[in-house]
């Protein structure tokens, strides 16, 4: 702008307000040794002054040019897709038109090497996800959903949904709130003896009609009302059933193979474990309900080579991570090593498993039907009957199938929010009211068949954005600047017909340790707090004031004020994790979340002011490392009722 300025300078004293503009956009450092992160954060100075001079420009606008730019926003007013229509599935239609008028433009903008090059990367970022919840489906529901089904579900919805959804950069997968509902339906359905795989119907059935009244009402915009609050409470809960978990599976390696000596495993051996009948050489009756199926001889060294290889697994990525902003290699070098880690951790230790211990049997692998046959293909077909049940079964699914709403909602939504940022540059539309319809038509199909329930899966579905994106080289040490997303159909189509197909590998999947899927389930817990602010601020409680970090809520929330908001989101996770401890309330907990929310919105704000919401409740501040697709996942892109606040207090 100063240039522009300068030369369009008839006089000195527009010269010198151009130089006057400039300085006042200007912070001058003295010489001297500098620690970036000890400055003060500049955005927020920088917006107040991009309004000032907006302000002083309007002033001085022509006719024509305020037309223009009435326009404009004219413009951006009815393409906004979280607007209302007023009419009966208006946001529907209006999803349906914008984007599938582009149908044909879906396959011709596909032919380009990015996409191939996408296909290879996303097939390896979801493949070991969905063999990792398939195993611990199985483990959690007793085998009644196990890996084929979580794979055969994985290829079939996520074709259909490719093709037919308006925003295919999306990948359907399991994930782990509906893993946690699943297992949690389980439970109570043993607790009462139903039948569980009929009872998910009916779930899924009401589930499908509350997708429906939802769309026609336009009511996925009220996701605006989801902020950073109730989710840190979300990605919390998560990790620690993922922790927990793979601590559990532990625990259960070590009950069924003891720490002891050889002698101690010898049959012919006259000790007191051969002497007396042993819960622990006994292990189908010491083994959980969910680890019944690793009965069998106990074995030296099973307990101690399965945690070799969860901590490897963990390590690995974790490293490969690590180095992503790291001063090692080159940019592209260490970007591909971080987004390959977590692939690249699960085919060494498979390597390490299969040629280094030398015996197969030492270690538990995942228990997989040859063909296309169910997991317990002795009990159940491919085809669920809703009957017989309870005549009380299909009105008292109501109650799981509101739950069951909710996780699909939330999930769908925020995605389609992450995918949608405008720095992202997508052109052909969104799928907040259409991918919702689909997801639920989905759940109905993968209840009939027995296999699990799908949702967006917003790691996944970063990871595959982020492939398909352009970028614009700037000036070294400034950041690529995102021109646009390769926008089309055929890589997410690809990788769901090839996750399906996984199928026909059997023999090579049943060589996979169990205990490196749970080293994911590890690394995935602890990845799903990266971005997790709750986490950080209640790091602050142990931390004296004068270390805490240049962070907008430590400069613009007095100390006590922030610790107490951090204190009831603390008690808010208290709460939904007791009830998801709770077997006979364990489904219950989207109703918790539920809850959460509504402390948000009603009883928060009575208690802080707008500008310190803003600071607590708000936007990240822009991060100096490039952050991978678990950090963007996290990013909270709602459209919250904070934007309403935040525009309120710049003024």
């Amino acid at each position: 702008r100063f240039r522009d300025a300068a030369y369009g300078a008839t006089m000195r004293e527009d010269l010198v307000q151009a130089i006057n503009e400039f300085l006042d956009d200007s912070i001058v450092l003295p010489p001297g040794d500098w620690d970036k992160e000890r400055l003060l954060n500049y955005d927020h100075l920088r917006s107040k002054s991009h309004m000032i001079r907006q302000r002083r420009r309007a002033l001085t606008r022509r006719p024509s040019e305020l037309d223009r730019l009435l326009l404009e926003e004219q413009l951006k007013w009815a393409e906004d897709p979280l607007r209302r229509t007023g009419r009966l599935f208006g946001g529907f239609c209006r999803e349906g038109r914008r984007r599938f008028r582009h149908f044909a433009s879906d396959f011709t903008d596909a032919l380009n090497v990015q996409c191939l090059m996408s296909v290879v990367f996303i097939f390896l970022t979801c493949c070991v996800p969905a063999l990792a919840f398939g195993a611990i489906l199985s483990e959690a529901t007793d085998g009644w959903i196990g890996v084929t089904e979580t794979l055969l579900a994985t290829g079939i919805g996520g074709v259909i949904f490719a093709l037919t959804s308006t925003q295919p950069l999306m990948v359907l997968g399991v994930c782990g709130p509906m893993l946690i509902f699943e297992e949690s339906l389980y439970i109570f359905c043993s607790v009462n003896g139903l039948q569980f795989l009929s009872v998910r119907f009916w779930v899924s059935v009401w589930a499908l009609l509350l997708c429906l009244i939802t769309v026609a009402w336009e009511g996925p915009l009220l996701i605006r009302y989801v902020t950073r609050f109730s989710d840190d409470i979300f990605g919390a809960l998560i990790s620690v059933i993922f922790l927990t978990e793979s601590l559990r599976f532990v625990n259960t390696m070590f009950t069924l193979h003891p720490v002891m000596t050889a002698e101690g495993y010898c049959l012919n051996n006259a000790s007191r474990w051969m002497a007396t009948s042993s819960p622990v050489m006994t292990t189908t009756d010491s083994a959980p309900h969910n680890y019944r199926h690793y009965t069998g001889d106990p074995k030296p060294n099973t307990a101690l080579l399965s945690c070799i290889l969860i901590s490897g697994t963990f390590l690995i990525a974790y490293l490969m991570r690590q180095v992503r902003n790291s001063r090692y290699f080159g940019r592209q070098v260490r970007k591909a090593l971080g987004d390959f880690g977590l692939s690249l951790a699960v085919v060494v230790m498979v390597l390490i498993d299969r040629f280094a211990l030398g015996d197969d049997s030492l270690t538990v692998k995942l228990r997989f039907q040859s063909g296309f046959e169910p997991t317990l293909s002795d009990k159940r077909g491919w085809l669920v009957l809703p009957y017989p049940v309870g005549a009380w079964v299909p009105a008292g699914a109501l109650l799981p199938g509101i739950l069951l709403f909710l996780i699909l909602f939330t999930e769908t939504e925020v995605c389609e929010m992450i995918l949608a940022q405008k720095e992202n540059c997508l052109k052909k539309g969104t799928g907040y009211h259409w991918d919702l319809l689909l997801s639920g038509v989905l759940l109905v199909g993968s209840s009939l068949f027995g296999m699990p329930w799908l949702c967006a899966a917003s790691v996944r579905s970063t990871a595959h954005m982020n492939s398909l994106t352009k970028y614009r080289l700037r000036a070294p040490g400034q950041k690529p600047k995102i021109t646009g997303v390769i926008e089309q159909r055929c890589t997410a189509l690809v990788l769901n017909l090839l996750i399906g197909l996984t199928l026909l590998a059997t023999e090579v999947l049943k060589t996979i340790p169990v205990a490196v899927l749970f080293g994911v389930f590890l690394y995935l817990g602890m990845m799903n707090l990266s971005g997790a602010q709750m986490l950080t601020r209640s790091i602050l409680f142990l931390v004296p004031v004068k270390y805490h970090p240049n962070a907008i809520y430590c400069i613009r929330v007095r100390t006590w004020r922030m610790h107490m908001y951090t204190g009831i989101q603390v008690l808010c996770f208290c709460f939904v994790f007791t009830i998801k401890s709770i077997k006979t309330t364990a489904f219950a907990f989207p109703f918790a979340i539920l809850l959460c929310v509504v402390v948000r919105q009603c009883v928060i704000p009575w208690l802080f002011t707008n500008f310190e919401l803003l600071a607590l409740d708000g936007a990240e501040e822009d991060q100096e490392d490039d952050m991978d697709f678990y950090e963007e996942s996290r990013l909270p892109a709602l459209s919250s009722a904070m934007q309403v606040n935040k525009i309120c207090v710049e003024q």
